[in-house]
């Protein structure tokens, strides 16, 4: 185990790297939900994962935010 400042990156760098997977998978279960014909189920996850984006405010994961905006005007459109 490590200390001090390589604990924290480490740290740091795993809770975005889980953040990052939690987002792919609520799309997966998104695509899941649209496939057997509950898109608005498929839009509620996607819209509780918009959610947690602006909760953990990180320009990196914009592209996150723009996708899943493009999701939800997709879905709309149905």
């Amino acid at each position: 185990m490590t200390t001090g400042k390589r604990k924290h990156d480490a740290a740091e760098k795993q809770k975005w790297i889980s953040f990052e997977v939690l987002l792919q998978m609520m799309q997966k279960l998104a695509e899941c939900y649209e496939a057997v014909g509950y898109t608005d189920k498929a839009v509620d996850e996607i819209k509780r994962a918009m959610a947690l984006l602006q909760i953990l405010v990180n320009d990196s994961f914009n592209i996150y935010t723009d996708f899943f905006n493009r999701e939800l005007e997709r879905l709309d459109a149905k």
